[in-house]
């Protein structure tokens, strides 16, 4: 069975609150505001493999 990756924000509800089993990973070189390490719905942060700010940007463009 294949996996599924999906694309979700950091305020959206975690996959477990809507019936789903996966892990979920924080992609992204700054914590963001308002949300607390400790107990955040996230099972792992890869701040290392997230582009750069000025790199994010020339790609949004």
């Amino acid at each position: 069975m294949a996996k599924q990756i999906t694309c979700r924000g950091i305020y959206e509800q975690t996959p477990t609150e809507q019936g789903e089993v996966s892990v979920r990973v924080l992609v992204d070189r700054v914590w963001p505001e308002g949300i607390r390490r400790e107990g955040a719905p996230l099972d792992e942060w890869l701040r290392d493999v997230a582009p750069l700010r000025r790199t994010a940007a020339v790609v949004r463009t």
